[in-house]
């Protein structure tokens, strides 16, 4: 698996990025609020060995460069913080500019994101033309309707009904904001919890919903890619 940290030059600087893999088309993968942390590299390195290569950027690079946070204790609270702070204007655009370097080389490209990052994938669609996007467990989608309703690719949100973070009520709202637009597809793991997806938190992790939405993404973005 080819690896490497890369630097991006944006509005008001440059921002860093993990990047892996070497596959033709390009995927930008938006981070938790934890950054772009062991955790957030071992998922960009998943769905590299699917064919693509996959950008991870630094969003909260304008409050700390390179932040790597821990799940629990005094990082969790730092995370927070940091969530308080950001910039969803500028992390927008830097997302834009991520996708613009990447497509230099990879003309064709998706986006996915995790919690904050799956919320980010969504709104990002307004700065950059993906080709697809996949929200997983993307917090607070149902407050921006009109963003969840333009999106004209494939789109798919991928939920547990044990969502903390996202609940229930919140999903029937996203469902019947979407339930018009064939392209888009919402799908929810019976038992999940947020995090379903993080095989780095043991105590949220399901191997069996993160296998089935890996498959669904894979083969979304295989057809739009």
């Amino acid at each position: 698996m080819t690896e490497k940290w890369v630097d991006i030059p944006v509005k008001g600087g440059s921002m860093a990025a993990f990047q892996a893999g070497t596959g033709k088309p390009g995927i930008v993968m938006l981070q938790e609020v934890f950054g772009v942390n062991p955790a957030m590299q071992d998922k960009a390195r998943r769905m590299a060995k699917h064919g693509y290569t996959v950008l991870v950027p630094d969003l909260f690079w304008r409050l700390e460069p390179r932040v790597s946070l821990a799940y629990t204790g005094n990082d969790r609270e730092k995370a927070f913080a940091f969530f308080g702070r950001f910039d969803f204007a500028a992390g927008i655009q830097d997302i834009a500019a991520a996708a613009k370097w990447l497509e230099r080389a990879h003309p064709n490209v998706a986006v996915m994101g995790f919690c904050l990052g799956g919320k980010l994938a969504v709104a990002a669609t307004a700065a950059y033309p993906f080709k697809a996007v996949a929200s997983l467990y993307g917090v607070k989608l149902e407050a921006d309707p009109e963003r969840l309703q333009a999106v004209q690719v494939p789109m798919q949100i991928h939920v547990g009904d044990k969502d903390a973070h996202v609940p229930m009520d919140a999903v029937s709202k996203i469902q019947d904001l979407l339930k018009e637009k064939p392209s888009a597809e919402v799908f929810v793991y019976p038992g999940a919890q947020h995090g379903f997806f993080n095989a780095a938190r043991q105590e949220v992790y399901s191997a069996d919903a993160a296998r089935q939405a890996e498959a669904r993404i894979v083969e979304m973005f295989n057809k739009a890619l």
